[in-house]
């Protein structure tokens, strides 16, 4: 299954999908993948191609915090090597309300896991949101340019 796509619980609704690339993620999980990472569950979103594709996702009610665990695909594993940061935007109703943003590096884990992964949370304190961007901006030639997305919590209030 690829983008676009949507999941509900309790009430919330988000729908996912791809500004960069409609089929931009797709639903994989270790059978599919073979990726060990560890603080993985089950099935998740993967970006499908080495793109930097830019990962929307719109839910059917304001919140104010999101909290997701993230790998980005990073290849250069040398002594000062850095994972790449990942990137939160959220917005009100349009990408022309941005409400704020937020980054965050993952961490190579020890034990085999094929990629650093790490967990990114944005909370408003202010103003709620209903629109989310996440997305891995260029940082060098070095950098990654695909990422994965796991286990999305929100909170309305």
């Amino acid at each position: 299954m690829s983008t676009p796509l949507s999941q509900s619980k309790d009430g919330i609704t988000a729908q996912f999908s791809s500004s960069s690339d409609p089929a931009g993620f797709s639903v994989q999980s270790y059978s599919t993948t073979l990726y060990k990472l560890s603080q993985f569950l089950g099935n998740y979103l993967s970006d499908s191609k080495p793109s930097r594709d830019t990962l929307e996702i719109r839910f059917n009610q304001p919140i104010k915090s999101v909290t997701f665990t993230f790998a980005t695909f990073e290849f250069d594993r040398g002594p000062t090597s850095q994972p790449s940061y990942i990137t939160l935007t959220a917005y009100m109703d349009s990408t022309a309300n941005q409400i704020g943003s937020t980054n965050a590096r993952g961490t190579w884990p020890t034990g085999g896991d094929a990629y650093p992964q790490g967990t990114l949370t944005y909370n408003s304190a202010t103003s709620s949101f209903n629109l989310i961007r996440i997305e891995l901006p260029y940082q060098g030639l070095e950098s990654s340019v695909d990422y994965l997305i796991d286990t999305l919590t929100v909170k309305t209030n």
